[in-house]
Order: structure tokens, then sequence, then C-alpha cells
């Protein structure tokens, strides 16, 4: 459940990150290009999310599904995912230092923070499901197991 918590916890800091610096530098332009150029974000975040985060996580899910139930935490993710994530990386860096205004790169922060915290509910939604079984199966137990409790 820790690492649950944890992966929560870093993907909603990622996303509130991203929103955070896109929406504060989107707060000094004009208000009129200010919601124009939000609202393109939060399409383009949903572009991101229909089209690239959001399959991603459905493949980890997959994966993750069929790994026995000790496998490695490097295992979270996919080696291809690895490559992405450095790639990202090393395009923030680049991006944060490069001369592009910062009101194009709130649309690109507001973009991919968008998408990946629509693409995180994939993962609770599965973690609720892995739960609510766990929960099914041990009620079902002790019902199984109260008749039993009395003969001696």
């Amino acid at each position: 459940m820790l690492a649950v918590r944890s992966i929560g916890h870093n993907v909603v800091h990622r996303w509130f990150n991203d929103v955070y610096f896109g929406v504060g530098w989107l707060a000094s332009e004009p208000l009129p290009l200010c919601r124009t150029m939000g609202v393109f974000g939060i399409i383009l975040a949903f572009l991101a999310f229909r089209k690239g985060f959001g399959k991603i996580a459905n493949r980890n899910i997959i994966r993750l599904r069929r790994l026995p139930e000790q496998g490695c935490i490097f295992a979270f993710q996919a080696w291809k995912s690895y490559i992405i994530i450095f790639i990202m990386i090393v395009l923030g860096i680049t991006l944060r230092q490069s001369p592009l205004p910062k009101s194009i790169l709130a649309i690109i922060y507001i973009t991919i923070g968008g998408g990946l915290f629509l693409s995180s509910f994939f993962y609770f939604k599965h973690v609720r499901r892995i739960i609510r079984t766990a929960r099914l199966r041990h009620a079902a137990y002790i019902k199984k197991a109260k008749p039993n409790q009395g003969i001696n």
C-alpha cells in the first residue's frame, strides 16, 4: 500500500508542478490570450492522454497483472517507458533552458501534466479493483470459516 501511496503522491506532485508552472506563466499574459492558451493546453492534455499516456498506462497495467507477486521494483514500467521517461527529462531540462516564451512553455507543461494526471486514474482504478476483490475474497473466506469454528 505504501508503494501505491508513493506512486500517487509522485503523479499528483508532478501534475501539480507542471500545471502550477503552466498556469503561473500564463497569468502574465492578457486575460483573453491566457484563457485561449489555457483551453488549448487542456485540449492538448486530453489528446496526450487519449493518444499516448493512457495507452501506456493500460499496457503497464496489463503487463503488471502478468508479473509474479514479488517482482522487481523496476518492473513497474516497461523498459520502453523508461526510455520515454529519460527523453521527457532531457526535453524538460532543454525546454526550461530554451529561449521559448513562457506562454508557449505553459501550454507544453499543461499538456504533459494534464495527460499524466488523467492517465494516473487508470492506475488508481485498477488498485481500487484489486482492493475490492481482496475484500470480497476475505469476506467469503470468513463466511466459509465461521461454521467450522463451533465444531470441536
